[in-house]
């Protein structure tokens, strides 16, 4: 069933995903909620926005993405996904598509520590990866936007533990998701570090300032690392320059873009905006956050 429905949000990605970037700079302006009801349980562990006291060292592994730190060994496909080490646990967010699995393998990274995985939203290229992991015997809990489609949540639930998210919830102490908002309803991460918040998105559909701001309401704290997909491949630099300017006025400290950020386009923007502050992804990536000294 997973694998059916790998081709049908392909298919569906392919007529709504580009016009919903239309007006790019409005999206990423203008706060954007999602008008699709929640069907079934709410997640099991809604908290409040209020500040967390975690101080966890988080560690991100790009674990899926278009471009290969080491391309004779790791697979590069369109897609996203990356593990994150905090506090003793072991999360992924995203799970990418086809070869996750060898990559994780390829990496040393046992898939049998991954305690959780994040779906950001219902396209293929972050979701694809799943059944991986489940034709190995895995069962991870897994947490998905509760507007997700009856048929997919269905098929995760038969395979093991759902959690339907619908408002601020906590994965670990001082781990986080923001409510599902957007369009295409996508939800992302907010992790708590002695450095700040780390805001991690899957494609940041609903737009990456939308996001950002969610976020430090949310934490009430800085925002020390961005990573992830942006969704600005089809944007020219007029485009993307005010958005990253933006960025920057909200306090994003370091910026980490991946996936849809941009297929072949210079990152020239990003690291003239934000020089030794822009961290390079693509598969085998590793960035720990930095502890502030004191």
């Amino acid at each position: 069933m997973l694998r059916k429905l790998l081709v049908l949000s392909l298919l569906i990605a392919s007529f709504v995903a580009l016009p919903a970037l239309a007006p790019a700079t409005s999206v990423a302006q203008s706060p954007e909620r999602s008008s699709s009801p929640c069907q079934g349980p709410a997640a099991e562990s809604v908290i409040s926005a209020l500040p967390s006291q975690a101080t966890s060292e988080l560690q991100i592994t790009v674990v899926y993405d278009n471009v290969s730190t080491e391309p004779t060994r790791l697979v590069a496909d369109w897609g996203y996904a990356a593990v994150l080490r905090y506090d003793g646990h072991t999360i992924l967010f995203d799970a990418g598509d086809a070869g996750l699995l060898f990559n994780l393998n390829q990496l040393g990274i046992d898939p049998k520590s991954i305690e959780a995985v994040i779906i950001s939203h219902e396209n293929h290229d972050h979701f694809g990866g799943l059944q991986s992991l489940f034709d190995a015997g895995l069962k991870p809990t897994v947490y998905v936007p509760c507007m997700f489609t009856k048929a997919f949540k269905s098929d995760i639930g038969s395979q093991t533990k759902l959690i339907e998210v619908s408002d601020v919830t906590e994965i670990v102490p001082g781990m986080r998701l923001t409510r599902p908002m957007g369009c295409i309803v996508e939800q992302a991460l907010a992790v708590d570090t002695p450095d700040g918040t780390v805001v991690i998105t899957g494609c940041a559909h609903p737009g990456v300032v939308n996001i950002v701001r969610a976020a430090k309401e949310m934490t009430g704290r800085d925002i020390t690392l961005l990573a992830g997909g942006f969704h600005f491949f089809p944007l020219d630099d007029s485009e993307v320059l005010p958005i990253i300017a933006e960025l920057q006025q909200l306090g994003v400290q370091r910026v980490m873009p991946a996936h849809c950020t941009f297929i072949s386009k210079p990152t020239a923007p990003w690291q003239a905006a934000y020089g030794d502050n822009y961290i390079p992804a693509g598969v085998g990536a590793t960035y720990t956050v930095p502890t502030p000294k004191s």
